[in-house]
């Protein structure tokens, strides 16, 4: 069965919600929300559920693999007991960043989860780390008064990176060393390598940091009055907006040339088609049709650098 074909819920396609989600709406009830960030094949996920019935959990991740095997263990776990309280669940498809962002509003989650995220341990790598200084103030701003998050991580260097980054993001923290407790796929791994002790994080709200608003992005339609596909070069920028052009297609016929492009901002990344088409006597370059993004600077900034380029190829 494909994503789409899924049935609802307990996935939920966000991009068919105002934003930011009406979260009572979503579960036709007021509940306290619980969010875990990767949930990876959803062990923890199903744990809270049928742990705390009385609670919404939001499960964000972005490996599609990983959402597939988990809505079969939810729906596997429901046929097998009819009183498994997994009604309670909703499984989002985003990035993380994106997803607080743009999904929730100030002071409305309880608590928050992320166990073994991704710890980028090479030092040339720390900056695709996800608990930077900038996404732990979102965090905060997200959540509710003494709401909590907790991260649980194999990699000592990376809990003591998450401590010097919560500095100024007004947490109190709370370190520990724990030991095995929640049977998930990474967890699993790290204990059949060996490893018996894991490093935990809590972060308890004391002070909430205000965010300034985001101004909103009206992605343009450029024109140009000739385009060469032949003469038509791109090149990627790199930075804190990156750019990446993956590949391009040229139809002739339908004189319609489709880019491939990635865009990570603010440790957000976005995958996504821009379209240069011939329309009456003008060329237009433009988000290609039926995708879901959301518009942001980046995605902004790649239209304009590929409209400079189609303008230079004639």
């Amino acid at each position: 069965m494909k994503i789409k074909d899924w049935p609802l819920p307990p996935f939920l396609f966000h991009f068919q919600q105002h934003h930011p989600i009406n979260w009572e709406k979503i579960f036709n009830r007021c509940a306290p929300i619980d969010v875990e960030i990767g949930f990876g094949t959803g062990e923890m996920l199903m744990q809270l559920a049928e742990s705390y019935p009385d609670r919404n959990i939001i499960g964000i991740e972005k490996n599609i693999e990983r959402i597939c095997k988990t809505l079969l263990a939810i729906d596997n776990k429901k046929r097998q007991n009819k009183n498994s309280q997994m009604g309670n669940i909703r499984i989002i498809e985003i990035d993380a960043t994106l997803a607080f962002q743009k999904l929730f509003n100030q002071q409305c989650i309880d608590n928050i989860y992320s166990l073994f995220p991704c710890p980028w341990p090479k030092t040339a790598h720390a900056k695709h780390r996800l608990f930077s200084n900038a996404f732990l103030k979102l965090i905060n701003n997200r959540l509710k008064p003494q709401g909590r998050l907790k991260i649980i991580t194999d990699f000592l260097p990376y809990q003591k990176w998450i401590i010097e980054q919560a500095k100024g993001c007004g947490f109190s923290i709370n370190n520990r060393i724990t030991h095995a407790g929640y049977n998930t796929k990474f967890e699993q791994k790290w204990r059949q390598a060996g490893q018996k002790e894991f490093f935990e994080t809590e972060l308890t709200k004391k002070r909430h940091i205000i965010l300034a608003g985001q101004e909103k992005i009206m992605l343009r339609v450029y024109q140009i009055k000739q385009f060469k596909a032949e003469n038509f070069h791109l090149y990627d920028k790199t930075g804190k907006i990156s750019v990446i052009f993956k590949e391009i297609i040229f139809d002739k016929k339908r004189q319609k040339a489709v880019v491939r492009t990635i865009v990570a901002e603010d440790n957000a990344t976005q995958h996504f088609w821009i379209a240069i088409e011939k329309k009456t006597k003008y060329w237009h370059i433009y988000k290609a049709e039926g995708q879901n993004i959301f518009p942001t600077p980046g995605i902004a900034l790649a239209l304009e650098m590929v409209y400079k380029a189609a303008k230079q190829s004639y």
